[in-house]
């Protein structure tokens, strides 16, 4: 069994139980290129006379970082990834039996936004700019979902059955605030061009549906959480010069403790900054501040051979036609339905293998999601 997943914005093969990692030529190409342009023409921007006009500017590399990828997808021919570089979408196929082989390019477009990507024949479902849309060689890109909602997740079911899943929310907008409705499971039908809500929970969000060979239902169920933080507008220009100077005041201690090893505030501690930086157990993850070191001891006290980061409120579930729900996995960060009836899962630290033997870990891996499997790889020397 061979998976391909991302983490950490790179690419990875894991097969007979060795991990490598599966470079993007894009990435390559596009980080040099920022890197050669910003090189070129730093000389404008630095030194006396750039003092002088009032242009003066700090280079990094930063810009040569604004990259990620976002999704997988083996289409018969390569692996086909999607990903974002600068403003523009891109969706590009790599040669697995040869990596020296040149990756070809299929779509880009400028202020695409290009998320998750699901493949069935010829045609690429994508989450892009909020709403899905379908890629197809012959006809091009067009939008599938639109309006005051946002799609993401997209999945095909079989081939046969033309039944494209992803989850879907509304979109409320107050005059401060937008606020998302939970994920709800939508079926679009591409051959009778009909969209219905198949399952919905308003107190849980259902993310990353999928459909079985056997018309069971798959998704990740999380509640739903709903901010609703509001505040006066004239409350907030009232405190604005409060907040400045209050900004300023920590702006100033945090740099003398950081350069000086000493606060300016008496009674300060060297502590203060380390105080409000997050802690190396916890994380941001989709939006949600993810309590890795606490949900990992929780889980592994109720008994979890491979206890995970997440919270045990995150779980898999499958639905069968007749509506019996089972929660297969507790923890799953991402997952992927194998053809021999096995799982392969993410739980946020590692990739794992579920079959009717239990669990195996296949990979270590930070945060893998957009698993899929690859044929057989011959790699050339």
């Amino acid at each position: 069994m061979r998976i391909v997943y991302i983490s950490e914005n790179k690419m990875y093969i894991c097969e007979g139980g060795k991990v490598r990692e599966l470079p993007s030529e894009r990435v390559a190409h596009y980080t040099e290129t920022v890197r050669t342009i910003n090189h070129n023409k730093e000389w404008k921007y630095t030194g006396t006379g750039a003092k002088f006009t009032g242009t003066l500017r700090n280079f990094s590399d930063s810009e040569a970082s604004d990259y990620s990828i976002n999704g997988l997808e083996w289409d018969g021919r390569g692996l086909v990834y999607s990903m974002i570089l600068g403003e523009m979408g891109a969706i590009y196929r790599k040669n697995l039996d040869n990596p020296k082989a040149a990756e070809e390019h299929i779509y880009t477009a400028m202020n695409a936004g290009i998320g998750r990507i699901s493949y069935n024949g010829s045609q690429i479902a994508a989450e892009m700019g909020g709403h899905i849309a379908i890629y197809d060689p012959e006809t091009g890109c067009s939008e599938l979902t639109e309006g005051d909602s946002v799609e993401t997740a997209p999945s095909w079911s079989d081939s046969d059955s033309g039944e494209l899943l992803c989850t879907s929310k509304g979109i409320a907008v107050s005059d401060r605030d937008m606020h998302y409705s939970p994920g709800a499971v939508l079926s679009i039908n591409m051959k009778f061009g009909t969209m219905d809500e198949i399952y919905s929970d308003k107190k849980s969000d259902i993310i990353s549906p999928r459909r079985d060979s056997d018309g069971n239902l798959w998704f990740i169920r999380q509640p739903y959480k709903q901010e609703n933080k509001k505040t006066s507008l004239w409350k907030d220009i009232l405190l604005f010069p409060v907040r400045i100077i209050k900004a300023i005041g920590g702006f100033l201690n945090a740099f003398s403790v950081i350069f000086g090893g000493e606060p300016l505030r008496d009674g300060g501690k060297r502590s203060d900054v380390k105080s409000i930086q997050k802690s190396e157990k916890e994380l941001f993850f989709e939006g949600r501040l993810i309590e890795a070191g606490k949900n990992q001891r929780e889980n592994s006290a109720k008994g979890d051979k491979n206890p995970s980061i997440f919270p045990r409120s995150r779980e898999l579930v499958k639905v069968s036609p007749d509506g019996e729900e089972t929660v297969v996995r507790c923890g799953v960060q991402d997952y992927l339905l194998l053809e021999n009836g096995g799982l392969a899962v993410s739980d946020g630290q590692s990739v794992i293998y579920i079959g009717n033997d239990g669990e195996k870990i296949l990979a270590k891996a930070v945060l893998a999601h957009s698993l899929c499997t690859v044929p057989e790889v011959n790699y050339e020397n």
